[in-house]
């Protein structure tokens, strides 16, 4: 397998972990502002059924807001759980990401060794090349005098 396509899984990973962040964190943004929305009713439930007792409210009335309320308390710590549980798993998403960077970053110095390797590689050769034709060239000189003389 070629340091390239590791590179592009790598990124790929990245990706993915990327959307999935983004997709938690909307998700967290939610259960937010629905935990916000479930928290204002009690708080208006209750202020309703403290002005309803001071009027003097039916006692079978009274039980049903209270069972309301009771309910939408419910609810709200079951969202609450909900939400502790999102920013849980958005921050092993974090944590994740920034594991996955840090993955593809080692795989991209790896590749840029590689072909810095290879460049020395290459001017090892050419100067290689470049010796032999000046030796070639130094001898036939030297071959040239001697017979020339």
């Amino acid at each position: 397998m070629s340091l390239q396509s590791i590179l592009d899984y790598r990124r790929h990973v990245e990706d993915l972990i990327r959307t999935e962040l983004a997709t938690l964190s909307r998700d967290l943004d939610t259960q937010v502002e629905a935990l916000r929305h479930l928290e204002g009713e009690v708080g208006r439930l209750l202020g309703d059924i403290a002005r309803r007792e001071r009027e003097g409210v039916v006692a079978a009335e009274a039980l049903a807001l209270y069972r309301f309320a009771e309910t939408l308390s419910s609810d709200i710590t079951v969202r609450r759980r909900e939400a502790a549980a999102l920013s849980a798993l958005l921050e092993d998403k974090r944590t994740g990401l920034m594991a996955a960077a840090r993955d593809r970053r080692i795989v991209e110095l790896l590749e840029a060794r590689r072909e810095q390797e290879g460049a020395r590689e290459e001017t090892r050769r050419e100067q290689r090349t470049t010796d032999d034709a000046a030796g070639r060239r130094g001898r036939e000189m030297s071959e040239r005098a001697v017979t020339n003389e």
